[in-house]
């Protein structure tokens, strides 16, 4: 429904530091809208001191005996501001009482707020010495409470018309306050045949500011010819729901349905009529947003109903959809791509480059092993490994989404180029190397090798299988190396007679 503002009805002067507030009122917040609605009425003047509300948090009614200004009032709001509960501020608020006159024991209190999962709270408080007849009544999202009333059924009646009502939130507020429509509500009006003096309804969109001004926010402060006030007010609030046409709220999502285990999102988008300056969204869920695009992450399954209100400051209106969010671990795959299958060490460094595409494998989390017992392990979606040995390496990718998990593995050949194999893989005598590694100096025993064979001949190697220097041995079986201007790596060298015909073998580490 869309619905005109009208603006508050200016509020009479007091300076007056006292006064006997006895009324009876609701408090109360929308879950689906997240507004906050005030209401009340009093047979003295002025009844709406005792209305305090944060938009998109929450609100407070302090009432029976109140300061001028309401001390009470003023510090609740504060606590409700910071993040208290309803029942944590009626706490504090009872212990540090305000008012220079009477005590808690005088008071009457009615608190709610949404709670920081989108749910609601309420919380009331009616003291001992307030007057006759008294109480309080919570639910959920609402506290109604009253004094110096000719019933309890004048609450029990604001109450059924605010459960019972159609409509929206601010309509059921104006429900909750014609309930208390009855003379002598508050008892001191009987005499005049009015259930008050003065009466008031204000309803705040979460965004709007907390000072005010709010979307409704009508004001009856006096009646000095004694005419029903709530009348008036239901005359105002005629005006103001009436049907404007000017705001009107719609939007669309891209998808329809999400799955929860890939963590997909909805985005919404406005499309509502120009001019709008708030949009209230409520996604089914107990989550909120007052973004006029926002994207939005279920984390439970269901078909959720998504509601948008929407205010040009002048009228509210309301558009729906609903979304499906399903849990599905198909689509989370483990499938993963490498620049090079076969590694020849000698003219790489071998390196090899892994990649995991997260928008293809809907993956959050990598665990690779490389498969060559090095314990280098990544959690990166697309890492680099180094291999140093030759041999089959079996490379495993687990990836995982939620509770999604998927598996696959690959095959990785290192291998050295076969004039290495040549040198090294012939069976000859292998040559002791000690110390070994080393920094400077080592000593390669030959002393496996007969003398015999006659002066020996040394060529050495790189990984790379590129010859790197020679040395003449002689007939020495305990030769002396010194590194001179290596640099530090991993070295092969083979031993043979001055006819080239291979007699030993080795490695050494320089480091």
């Amino acid at each position: 429904m869309k619905i005109p503002k009208l603006l508050l009805l200016p509020l009479l002067c007091c300076t007056l530091t006292t006064q006997g507030q006895d009324t009876f009122s609701i408090i109360a917040v929308d879950p689906e809208t997240g507004q906050v609605g005030s209401a009340g009425a009093s047979c003295i003047a002025g009844s709406i001191i005792i209305s305090g509300m944060l938009p998109g948090r929450g609100g407070m009614h302090s009432q029976a005996s109140v300061c001028i200004p309401n001390f009470n009032l003023e510090q609740g709001l504060d606590w409700l501001d910071q993040g208290f509960s309803p029942q944590q501020t009626l706490d504090s608020v009872t212990g540090n009482d305000a008012c220079g006159f009477g005590d808690a024991s005088n008071r009457q209190y009615g608190i709610v707020d949404f709670n920081p999962d989108g749910g609601t709270r309420s919380a009331g408080y009616t003291g001992s010495n307030a007057l006759n007849w008294k109480g309080h009544l919570t639910g959920p999202n609402y506290a109604i409470q009253g004094n110096i009333l000719i019933g309890g059924e004048i609450l029990d009646s604001m109450e059924a018309r605010f459960l019972n009502a159609t409509g929206t939130f601010p309509e059921r507020m104006m429900a909750a306050l014609q309930g208390a429509n009855v003379p002598g509500a508050d008892s001191r009006c009987l005499g005049d045949s009015i259930s008050s003096l003065s009466a008031f309804i204000r309803v705040a969109l979460p965004t709007d500011d907390k000072l005010g001004p709010y979307c409704l926010d009508i004001n009856v402060n006096d009646s000095p010819t004694r005419f029903e006030p709530i009348d008036s007010v239901q005359t105002l609030f005629d005006i103001w729901n009436a049907d404007c046409g000017l705001a009107s709220a719609a939007f669309t999502h891209a998808v329809d349905s999400v799955n929860i285990a890939i963590q997909e999102k909805v985005a919404f988008t406005n499309t509502s009529s120009a001019n709008i300056k708030t949009w209230a969204w409520q996604f089914g869920d107990h989550n909120r947003s007052w973004q006029s695009d926002p994207v939005h992450q279920y984390d439970s399954t269901g078909t959720f109903t998504v509601t948008l209100d929407v205010t040009d400051r002048s009228c509210i209106d309301q558009a729906t959809s609903t979304v499906v969010a399903y849990y599905d671990c198909g689509p989370v795959n483990a499938t993963f791509t490498q620049d090079v299958d076969t590694i020849d060490l000698a003219s790489s460094s071998g390196l090899v480059q892994f990649s995991s595409d997260s928008a293809t494998t809907h993956a959050t989390g990598w665990e690779w092993d490389f498969g060559d017992n090095s314990g280098s392990l990544s959690t990166l979606p697309n890492p680099i490994h180094t291999y140093t040995e030759a041999g089959v390496f079996t490379v495993t990718l687990v990836v995982r989404n939620g509770d999604c998990m998927a598996t696959q593995t690959s095959v990785v050949v290192a291998q050295w180029p076969a004039s290495i194999y040549e040198y090294l893989d012939v069976d000859v005598v292998n040559i002791h190397v000690l110390p070994n590694p080393f920094s400077n100096h080592t000593t390669l025993d030959l002393r496996g090798i007969k003398q015999s064979w006659g002066p020996l001949n040394m060529e050495l190697f790189n990984v790379a299988g590129k010859k790197i220097r020679t040395a003449d041995l002689g007939h020495n079986r305990l030769y002396s190396f010194d590194r001179q201007a290596l640099q530090n790596g991993f070295y092969y060298f083979r031993v043979t007679d001055v006819n080239g015909l291979n007699l030993g073998k080795g490695n050494f580490v320089i480091q």
